[in-house]
């Protein structure tokens, strides 16, 4: 009963410990939109507080003006 009661405080020591560790992290949100390269016409999710970014797909720099956004018709 001694060890069974021992590795019971242990696992639960061990689930509360790592309980607190997770509700202790801050999540960041960022903007992000959805763009397409006027290049190659890859669409893909870019943050949008850089000023100069590259396609994924293509290499090419896209200016942040420069991007086509998608909306509904």
């Amino acid at each position: 009963m001694i060890y069974l009661g021992g590795t019971l405080a242990i696992i639960l020591g061990i689930w509360v410990y790592s309980h607190y560790r997770l509700r202790r992290r801050v999540f960041f949100s960022t903007e992000q939109t959805l763009c397409v390269c006027e290049y190659c016409h890859f669409a893909y999710v870019e943050d949008s507080a850089k000023e100069l970014n590259r396609c994924p797909q293509c290499g090419l720099f896209n200016k942040h003006n420069a991007y086509k956004h998608i909306a509904k018709k």
